[in-house]
């Protein structure tokens, strides 16, 4: 039962208890871990085995994900590829984690977005009794692990530069997701139809006009970027030296 994907168990509500078990224990724990030990991890010599296992976590249960779509007869290849923003993150994050790539590092940040509405706003509903419930979580929380760790341990942290190639990338896959929606009958990146029924401005839209809805849904994906980018400012986040720089500097705070 517990593997099952076609009972739910007892249904996932947002807001509810089980919902808050997940955001403490998937998104607040680890977070606060990598935090709290932030100093011995990034003077540890099993740094790289510990960065390499958040990793591992994270994909065997993305991968874990796949084989249980198959088993239960699910092929159909629009429901399983990873083409959304949070499963593109989920691997050009650990992409960063494994390699330490600048580039891609910084971006990363922009991209966490994806996982904070999954947590706000979970498109679950499969309860705390099937496996489904604990993939959902795990894999965004995740991304998270991965930016914050990145940001702590190597000081690898969003620029301006960085901002505006999120951006580039964003928009383009907004275009390609558009093209691959038209010609597949689905809807990556939720461009075609809003994934919430009770959220009544977009299903306004989505009644109303079907392209006007397409244009507010990528107005929003600006918007919610170009929020990421304010909260860095805010935070100082963009105005720290140079990472390679900051890292030296980490390094000598902990040096004894």
């Amino acid at each position: 039962m517990f593997f099952d994907y076609k009972t739910y168990g007892v249904p996932f509500e947002p807001y509810t208890l089980q919902h808050l078990v997940a955001v403490i224990l998937f998104l607040i724990v680890p977070l606060s871990l990598i935090f709290m030990f932030r100093n011995q991890i990034r003077q540890s010599k099993s740094e790289r085995w510990i960065r390499y296992g958040i990793v591992t976590f994270g994909m065997l249960t993305e991968f874990s994900l796949y084989t249980c779509y198959v088993l239960h007869g699910i092929t159909d290849w629009r429901m399983i590829v990873p083409f959304g923003i949070c499963g593109l993150s989920l691997y050009f994050t650990c992409f960063s984690m494994l390699t330490l790539n600048r580039a891609a590092s910084k971006i990363c940040y922009f991209f966490v977005f994806g996982a904070f509405f999954s947590f706000l706003i979970p498109d679950l509903s499969h309860g705390f009794e099937r496996i489904r419930y604990y993939q959902f979580f795990i894999v965004h929380g995740t991304i998270f692990a991965n930016v914050l760790y990145l940001n702590l341990i190597h000081g690898l942290r969003p620029t301006r530069k960085a901002f505006m190639q999120a951006n580039l990338i964003l928009f383009g896959l907004l275009a390609l997701a558009y093209g691959v929606d038209q010609a597949v009958h689905f809807s990556f990146f939720y461009l075609i139809e809003p994934p919430f029924h009770q959220m009544p401005v977009y299903q306004y839209l989505y009644d109303t006009n079907r392209v006007l809805f397409t244009i507010s849904a990528v107005i929003s994906y600006f918007i919610v970027l170009s929020c990421t980018y304010l909260l860095a400012r805010v935070t100082g986040l963009v105005r720290l030296p140079d990472d390679a720089h900051q890292y030296r500097l980490l390094k000598q705070e902990d040096a004894p």
